[in-house]
């Protein structure tokens, strides 16, 4: 019943999708023109170094050199292995999607366990240090807060809910696997390639599909125009930028695009997965990423308040 039902619901959906580029040619090509945009000036160069990177480095077991550096304190921290302490490196600065896919190769070499992995998937998958602050706090919100504050935002609560995870539901010390196969370069090329194709298509996917929602709603429905926007957060978060939101507001709505990464790029990361299982960590983790954010965003704008209430029970 399950099966028939799914397969009836990518029916529907394909024949919408045809319906739609049939009925709209116009914005069809604007939302694949806007996708290959992305993907060609700022999906490839921000991500091709990185990804061709990170798999040389996995292939050619050169990893575990820069995961000393940070093994001490990590596995204190977050109670990581060493190829872990890789990972957790890659997830905070590399940038959507590349946590998944280090996961994932992890995984595939045998460098971490299914356990760790699950853990490593609920903070490790999130945007780079550059996004944050050339296009968040730069271009979307004009400089309006310091970069440390958008930082703070975004990049703090995913830091916390990886300490309560690995304190409280992953405690077991795990294990510290390093052993790999070296392989041709021209599996890390094909590697390379594969994944920015991948990449690439759910992009364009996505961007063609928010150029279509377009068409039915009006410019006046902000609460519907920051949906769409969610369906792809590069051109989504500038979209929201341009909307009639007070700077706090839009502040709220970027950082919950970075932290939980859309619709899009939510698809993109479970596309490394190896199953299916791995995927309620991940929503998971971004659900108590969300919920730390909403607490740490309250009490910084409240601060005031809160500190008079405690000092009028005092």
């Amino acid at each position: 019943m399950k099966k028939s039902f799914v397969k009836y619901f990518e029916l529907i959906c394909c024949l919408l999708c045809i319906l739609f580029i049939i009925l709209l040619p116009k914005e069809t090509i604007l939302g694949v023109k806007t996708g290959i945009n992305l993907v060609l000036y700022s999906m490839i160069p921000s991500l091709l170094p990185f990804i061709l990177i990170i798999n040389i480095l996995i292939k050619k077991n050169l990893c575990n050199i820069i995961s000393k550096f940070f093994y001490p304190i990590l596995k204190h921290i977050f109670k990581a292995s060493q190829f872990s302490s890789f990972i957790i490196i890659c997830g905070f600065l590399s940038g959507y999607p590349l946590g998944c896919k280090t996961i994932f190769e992890g995984l595939k070499n045998n460098l971490i366990s299914e356990n760790e992995a699950k853990k490593l998937l609920t903070f490790c998958n999130n945007p780079s240090i550059s996004y944050v602050i050339n296009y968040v706090s730069y271009l979307c919100l004009d400089s309006y807060f310091k970069n440390s504050i958008v930082i703070m935002f975004i990049f703090l609560p995913p830091i916390i809910t990886g300490i309560i995870n690995s304190h409280l539901f992953f405690s077991k010390q795990q294990v510290n696997i390093c052993n790999t196969d070296n392989n041709s370069s021209i599996s890390v090329l094909n590697n390379t390639v594969s994944s920015l194709i991948k990449i690439g298509m759910y992009i364009i996917i996505f961007t063609t599909i928010n150029a279509w929602l377009s068409i039915f709603i009006s410019n006046d429905n902000i609460p519907l125009n920051i949906i769409t926007s969610f369906m792809e957060i590069i051109s989504g978060s500038k979209y929201v930028s341009q909307l009639s939101l007070s700077t706090i507001h839009k502040l709220f709505t970027l950082c919950i695009f970075s932290i939980t990464g859309g619709i899009c790029i939510f698809i993109q990361s479970i596309s490394f997965l190896p199953s299916k299982s791995y995927i309620k960590y991940y929503i998971i983790g971004k659900i108590e990423s969300l919920l730390i954010f909403c607490i740490l965003f309250y009490i910084y704008f409240n601060y005031k308040t809160i500190f008079n209430f405690i000092i009028s029970l005092l």
